[in-house]
């Protein structure tokens, strides 16, 4: 439960963890969920939200309660890059064949790392996940026009992006857009196959301490580090597998050479693994480029203790304009030029970044209206430079409607469509590029004795013309400040500036109070599954569903760990980089 309370900070609860055994239908969910709020006396009548996967059975179930659904951002960010990164059934099956024939010496079994997880996937859910990700590749064959076609002569398939925005809008022939999006599909699964590849090098190492402990002496370093596993269910963990693999590159080149040695041989005599090539290189460096920008956004809108649905609509922008960047590769592609392989991986790399623009654009294609209002009641992003003027006009009618509203008033509902359709470089600082200088105008004051519309419309024109103001000295303090001007800037908490300038509006205020308080993903329930994975271990696997809600009851509520979560959330908010 997350709602932000009469202070401006923001709350968040694990109330209950429930057995669900049996079919979870729509309407069993919703039932189950009503039922555990009245054990707990909360009225359904005041949710503002449910946040949740795209599951049709979540949404029935929201249908149910008669309550908004709202899509977990993070999931849709995961689908969208998921077909270059999923495992295939015949990987999943073949890991299951090799653990059940694989026999390893006792001493050779490795530990888990003391500094980190060890992430074990379900098989089952593996292959849940598998049916998702072919779901979105089969959703994006996009319709088209039967009377526009395009000269194949004219186009170079895998250079043009000209043609990407037609496909969207259906101005192409359907035969067009197919010829192009298979061609999409086919990079995408060259893709797929080299980080599999990798994936294998992982697991051998994961399974073997001799292969791990060698790794890290290979390394040269005071602080060695070892590979770390991608899992299905684990968002940006493939991005954190395939990074850690670019650094470890020259100490896994060095292994790779041991190994070809009679010593190594003798050593490592059940090495299957093949050596990396420098095409298998360039193809996941590229990648990383690719991904890094999701990673930092999916970061950034899972925090708890900051409002993130506010964060929602500017990433996605801000994202958008990352991935419409043809010179993405330019820094990873320069050690590569000369190569057999290097054109047609770079063609084949674009055509993945294209794809992933294209899923992205058609899923976040119409944001609801009230994720685009909620960005502008982050003073932040107040002069509306990531909406269109339609939007920000739409967005501004939706805040003084819904203050109305609060404030008493009766006014007919907007329809926020509450989910979205189900359809730079890398190192610089996302807060600093989230954040644009703005045009500062003077602060009128606020006029009095006029009627509720035209008083909530004159506070939020003080609200914006405050907002200037703030840019402006932050600017002007900045300029000033040579040491704060080496500063990357950093994204504020927005509750923060509520807190302190709530008076000032007072039919705004509840506004905030009421959506601020929706999480921008499912991440915190995420959180909620792994502490329940923590506490059910192989020497405690007998205790009772009634106690391990309650040890994690005990453990989500405690004053010392949430105020160690605030900590760890704030330090995100400040430290996000893309």
């Amino acid at each position: 439960m997350h709602f932000v309370s009469a202070d401006f900070d923001l709350k968040s609860y694990t109330l209950e963890i429930a057995s669900f055994p049996g079919k979870h239908t729509g309407v069993r969910i919703a039932d189950l969920v009503l039922s555990l709020m009245q054990q707990w006396e909360l009225d359904a009548l005041r949710l503002t939200k449910i946040v949740g996967d795209n599951g049709s059975n979540v949404i029935k179930a929201c249908k149910e309660m008669d309550v908004n659904h709202f899509g977990c951002i993070a999931h849709s960010l995961h689908l969208v890059v998921s077909g270059a990164l999923a495992k295939t059934r015949d990987e999943v099956r073949a890991s299951i064949n090799r653990a059940e024939a694989h026999t390893v010496a006792f001493n050779d079994v490795a530990e888990p790392e003391a500094d980190g997880e060890q992430w074990e996937e379900d098989p089952t859910i593996e292959i849940q996940a598998i049916d998702d990700v072919e779901r979105e590749l089969e959703s994006t064959s996009l319709s088209g026009s039967a009377s526009i076609e395009f000269d194949a002569e004219s186009f170079d398939l895998e250079t043009d992006d000209c043609l990407d925005e037609g496909m969207l809008d259906g101005c192409l022939s359907e035969r067009a857009a197919a010829r192009i999006m298979d061609v999409m599909k086919q990079a995408m699964a060259e893709t797929r196959k080299h980080v599999a590849s990798f994936r294998k090098i992982v697991t051998y190492f994961n399974k073997s301490a001799k292969a791990k402990a060698k790794l890290k002496v290979l390394q040269d370093v005071p602080v060695p580090v070892t590979v770390i596993a991608d899992v299905a269910t684990r968002w940006n963990s493939t991005h954190q597998m395939i990074r850690r693999l670019l650094q470890l590159r020259p100490a896994l080149q060095r292994f790779m050479a041991y190994v070809q040695t009679s010593s190594g041989r003798e050593e490592f005599s059940d090495v299957t693994i093949a050596r990396p090539t420098g095409e298998m290189w360039f193809h996941i460096q590229c990648l990383e480029k690719l991904l890094v920008s999701f990673d930092g956004m999916t970061k950034l809108i899972s925090g708890e203790s900051y409002a993130t649905l506010p964060l929602v609509l500017p990433c996605l922008r801000l994202l958008e304009k990352r991935l419409a960047n043809k010179y993405i590769f330019t820094r990873v592609s320069p050690a590569h030029v000369g190569e057999p392989y290097y054109n047609a991986t770079l063609k084949r790399m674009q055509l993945v970044r294209r794809l992933f623009l294209i899923l992205l654009r058609k899923r976040f294609k119409n944001p609801p209206l009230d994720v685009t209002s909620c960005c502008l009641l982050d003073p932040q992003f107040a002069n509306g430079e990531f909406l269109s003027t339609a939007e920000r006009e739409a967005s501004e009618q939706f805040l003084v409607s819904e203050a109305m509203r609060l404030a008493g008033a009766n006014v007919v509902d907007a329809d926020t469509n509450s989910s979205f359709e189900v359809y730079s470089e890398d190192d610089e600082d996302f807060a600093s590029e989230l954040l644009g200088l703005k045009q500062w105008t003077p602060e009128p004051d606020a006029p009095e004795g006029l009627p509720l519309r035209e008083q909530v419309k004159a506070e939020l024109k003080l609200y914006f013309a405050k907002c200037k103001l703030r840019d402006k000295t932050k600017k002007q303090n900045k300029s000033r400040d040579k040491s704060m001007a080496k500063t990357p800037a950093r994204l504020d908490n927005a509750l923060i500036w509520w807190k302190v300038n709530e008076n000032d509006f007072p039919y705004l205020a509840p506004v905030v109070r009421k959506y601020f308080g929706i999480v921008a993903t499912s991440v915190p329930s995420e959180r909620c599954f792994s502490t329940s994975g923590n506490t059910i271990t192989a020497r405690r696997n007998r205790l009772s569903g009634a106690n391990v809600r309650d040890i994690i009851f005990i453990h989500d509520n405690s004053v010392e760990e949430k105020q160690d979560d605030d900590q760890e959330t704030q330090d995100s908010l400040q430290t996000q980089r893309f």
